[in-house]
């Protein structure tokens, strides 16, 4: 009976400890948990201005295997405001998207609003973030509105915005911040913040390793680097002076960094994917018409995937491409022929559902582990004290390297 007693205790206590690490897990993933019955690890995003099974704007889901597309949200998918013209997309958390838009439709009226967008992945549900009348601070403007999005690693929403006509005004674009709580929106460069060259019509927009705001600019022809503190900006690459070498763009649109911190940049009129070096602004052409293989070439927004291949929207055939980063061939992911569901016919930009790193997933498990010997939750609750500070010691030794993380759990 003592081992039939041992063997429920073991059984109770295991249960209890994988019940326990999969809520803490749940509790602290961060931001980029994503709803497992909806969205995938892999699974590519994409925007379409008129994708939708009535014509409007529409949050596309593409299977990375197939090709498959999946209709997420757009008129006939969800509730609320109208998706006329959907353009820049952020991947944000647990089945949580966020879409610029970019047009109040005159027809539409207030029901299609220059505006960010939070849609539910899992219904299509769509509510305004910020916008009129939703958040305070300096308004998208009364031109083109919100474009590209990015969500910075601490947590915060940058929002590449065209406020005014860029063209005789000679001043029309801005970096904002969005608080996602409340939508209140704030200036972090142009219109006066910060100095160096003046943004006209910010349009892509990333973040580099050092935390810097790297942005496309078609109307200056340059991809900018943005200080986040100051919003002081300075040219990478091509403007007026043509900084770096190689081919020069025309209108440098998708902005993409890769794991050694090279600018990917689209050039949707040259058809051309580049390589730009941070540090001396040359450009390297990737993809193009002469560089590589496959389909006609007039790239839009551009992702990076996890084994580091570029994954690219094609303008014509609209479709979606993978780019291979060293012979530069295209194959098509989806679209064109490939994969089945509703047709991509205007698409923008895309997002990639994050891949976890099995290092990251690893120490996620020692701080919950660590976490619940703290507190005396699940398993190390039902342990006798003495072989809690053992093992504590010992998972504490396996995570150096990644002590502020700990010492954040253990001492609260």
């Amino acid at each position: 009976m003592g081992s039939v007693n041992r063997i429920a205790t073991a059984l109770l206590l295991w249960r209890s400890f994988v019940l326990a690490t999969a809520a803490c897990i749940a509790t602290v993933a961060g931001p980029h948990t994503i709803h497992a019955g909806v969205l995938q690890p892999g699974d590519i995003l994409v925007v379409d201005g008129a994708g939708s099974v009535l014509g409007d704007g529409a949050l596309i889901r593409v299977d990375p295997a197939t090709g498959n597309r999946t209709l997420i949200s757009g008129s006939g998918v969800g509730s609320g405001p109208l998706l006329s013209d959907p353009v820049g997309i952020a991947i944000e958390s647990a089945g949580s998207v966020l879409v610029s838009h970019r047009y109040e439709d005159p027809v539409l009226g207030t029901t299609s609003e220059r505006a960010i967008y939070r849609i539910n992945a899992t219904t299509g549900d769509r509510t305004v973030l910020s916008g009129p009348n939703h958040g305070t601070g300096p308004d998208f403007g009364d031109w083109e509105g919100p474009f590209g999005m990015v969500i910075t690693p601490d947590g915060s929403l940058l929002v590449a915005t065209i406020t005014h006509d860029p063209f005789p005004e000679n001043s029309g674009g801005a970096i904002f911040h969005v608080d996602r709580v409340t939508g209140d929106r704030s200036i972090v460069s142009g219109l006066g913040v910060g100095a160096g060259i003046t943004l006209a019509s910010p349009v892509g927009i990333a973040i580099d390793g050092v935390g810097a705001i790297i942005v496309s600019d078609p109307s200056r022809d340059a991809v900018i680097r943005i200080d986040p503190g100051t919003g002081n900006r300075h040219v990478v690459s091509g403007g007026p002076l043509n900084v770096g070498t190689g081919p020069v763009t025309s209108f440098p649109y998708g902005v993409a960094l890769t794991a050694n911190s090279m600018i990917l940049l689209t050039d949707p009129i040259e058809g051309i994917l580049f390589s730009i070096d941070q540090g001396s602004g040359d450009r390297t052409v990737l993809s193009s018409a002469t560089v590589g293989l496959g389909p006609q070439f007039s790239p839009g927004g551009v992702a990076l995937a996890d084994d580091d291949r570029p994954l690219v929207i094609n303008g014509f055939p609209e479709s979606l491409l993978s780019v291979d980063p060293i012979t530069g061939n295209r194959t098509v992911l989806s679209g064109a022929g490939i994969g089945s569901g509703p047709e991509l016919i205007n698409p923008s930009m895309l997002a990639i559902v994050p891949v976890p790193e099995p290092a990251s997933f690893v120490l996620l498990v020692v701080a919950c582990l660590t976490l619940m010997i703290r507190h005396r939750v699940g398993i190390t609750s039902l342990t006798n004290r003495k072989y809690d500070a053992r093992l504590e010691g010992f998972i504490t030794s396996r995570a150096q390297g990644n002590g502020a993380l700990i010492d954040k759990l253990m001492n609260g």
